[in-house]
């Protein structure tokens, strides 16, 4: 499937990588006023009379609570409770969903959705090909999606649309927004989206997100979570009155007799060794694994920031390793700070 955005950012001289990554080669200074070709999303879309009943049955987030004004987050998880996706869903006014995921995992996820859908009337579609996904972040992010759109989403997971294209406000300052744009009405909606705002890389937009908490399953950390380690709780993915879906019994056990011993935390790291999505952390002296890293890049100040998954108790030490092939060789330790997250851990 050829990705919607290769033509169009091949007139803007930029790239995408294996992973799906936009690289628009330029020098943004910083995250204020930036829009970005998300290209490293995919979408599924999943409709017909029985399409809120399938996916309700199925994945973590409440669907009745998603409607033409209202996104969430969500998760697909498998009966152990380990997560093989994560998604934004929104819904369209003639009812069909939008499950806007990792594109590396869209197949993937299509696949194992489809042997469940089948019991239901509903149509499942990988719909990557139909839909350029598109972030704006800054002071002047919340003015150009009024300008465009005619209207603003009202408060954090709102969403407004216009002509079948969507705008979903991310945070809760209205200053990070993600467009749906339908492919065919891309070369219109761009050079409306970014008047005031500057071509910006994907990594950039990683670094938002990462401020912002939210973790991302992406192909590198397929069946290593559960949805709490992901703080999925704290962002209203996760349902815990809706009633059965795959993996429930065991995310319900550890929301209600368990506990916790893994969080999503927010590190700033100092390190030589090249770090990714899904590299395991171990302990500095006894080499025990304490985590893995959920999402990774490069901040201001060039040093590396991440969201990781890692045993509670082990955060407070000032020292990890990071394995970094399949033979047990481990890099020289690297340090790490521990940085704020919009919300409490819970």
């Amino acid at each position: 499937m050829q990705n919607p955005w290769q033509p169009f950012l091949s007139t803007l001289n930029a790239s995408i990588d294996s992973n799906h990554h936009c690289t628009l080669n330029t020098n943004t200074p910083s995250l204020d006023n930036i829009i970005v070709p998300l290209s490293h999303y995919g979408a599924l879309t999943v409709e017909g009379i029985d399409a809120e009943k399938f996916l309700q049955g199925q994945t973590s987030c409440d669907f009745s609570e998603i409607d033409e004004s209202t996104a969430r987050y969500g998760s697909y998880c498998t009966p152990k409770g380990r997560m093989l996706s994560s998604f934004l869903a929104t819904r369209s006014d003639d009812g069909k969903y939008l499950l806007r995921m990792s594109q590396d995992i869209t197949d993937s996820t299509l696949k194992v959705l489809s042997k469940y859908g089948v019991f239901f009337k509903s149509e499942l579609r990988n719909a990557t090909a139909d839909h350029c996904i598109i972030g704006l972040n800054g002071s002047k992010a919340s003015n150009t999606i009024k300008r465009v759109f005619n209207d603003l989403p009202s408060e954090q997971f709102a969403t407004i649309s216009l002509n079948g294209n969507t705008a979903i406000q991310l945070d809760t300052n209205a200053q990070c927004f993600e467009c749906h744009i339908q492919s065919s009405a891309l070369l219109e909606y761009w050079p409306l989206l970014s008047k005031e705002l500057q071509g910006s890389n994907s990594s950039h937009w990683q670094l938002a997100t990462i401020r912002q908490g939210i973790g991302e399953i992406n192909n590198a950390t397929l069946d290593l979570f559960i949805p709490q380690m992901l703080n999925l709780q704290m962002i209203n993915a996760i349902s815990f009155t809706k009633g059965c879906y795959t993996g429930q019994e065991i995310i319900a056990r550890m929301q209600y007799k368990g506990k916790l011993k893994k969080h999503m935390y927010r590190l700033q790291i100092t390190s030589s060794t090249a770090i990714e999505s899904g590299t395991e952390l171990h302990n500095s002296t006894s080499e025990k694994t304490i985590g893995h890293i959920v999402s990774i890049t490069y901040n201001e100040d060039n040093e590396y920031e991440a969201l990781a998954v890692i045993n509670n108790e082990a955060i407070s030490d000032k020292t990890l390793t990071i394995k970094i092939n399949e033979t047990n060789s481990f890099s020289t330790p690297c340090n790490f700070t521990v940085l704020d997250l919009p919300y409490i851990i819970k």
